[in-house]
């Protein structure tokens, strides 16, 4: 189903990312900062909104890849399914309820968000690290399922990585899947 005839059928991210790699070394980068610096939000709660976000969108590739991240660090198998289906349904802490709230909104209607949505977030016990963290995530994969869908990598025909993705950073795995680096760039990694 591959777009890129060059790459065939069933291209992975990451040979997609190598017919742009300033762009991947980038946002792969930016991903490192995003989903695996310390920060207000948990590795699960980051891969949470990751996979949500994604299955807003549906973007096949990403939601099952970041849903099963997101069962290595812990979250119930099954958790990020209901969410889809019934997020009112699902048993979640309050704070993490009101960041996947704020997170569907920008997702769907991002041109919609007001001072009341943030507020909420606030009111729960997130701070304006969380908030950025929450808009941060929800950004970087809004993109990353455009990538995905635009160039058509679906999760059916895909091989995996994901045992070895945590292992590493993003940057890293991607690199240690053949990405060439420019000579300019390698002091970015």
């Amino acid at each position: 189903m591959g777009f890129i005839r060059s790459l065939g059928d069933a291209p992975h991210l990451y040979d997609v990312m190598k017919t742009s790699p300033r762009m991947a070394i980038y946002l792969f980068k930016m991903t490192d900062e995003i989903m695996l610096t310390e920060g207000p939000l948990s590795a699960a709660e980051r891969e949470i909104i990751a996979a949500y976000v994604s299955g807003l969108n549906a973007c096949s590739f990403c939601f099952r890849g970041h849903k099963a991240i997101a069962e290595i660090f812990g979250v119930e198998e099954g958790l990020i399914d209901r969410l889809i289906e019934d997020p009112d349904r699902v048993d979640l802490s309050p704070k993490l309820k009101a960041a996947l709230v704020y997170a569907k909104k920008l997702t769907q209607t991002p041109s919609k968000m007001v001072q009341t949505d943030a507020d909420l977030l606030y009111d729960v016990g997130w701070d304006e690290a969380a908030l950025m963290n929450i808009v941060e995530i929800t950004a970087v994969f809004a993109m990353y399922n455009r990538i995905a869908d635009g160039t058509g990598v679906i999760a059916a025909n895909t091989k995996t990585t994901l045992t070895k993705k945590k292992l590493g950073s993003y940057i890293d795995n991607l690199v240690n899947f053949g990405l060439d680096v420019p000579d300019d760039l390698k002091k970015v990694l």
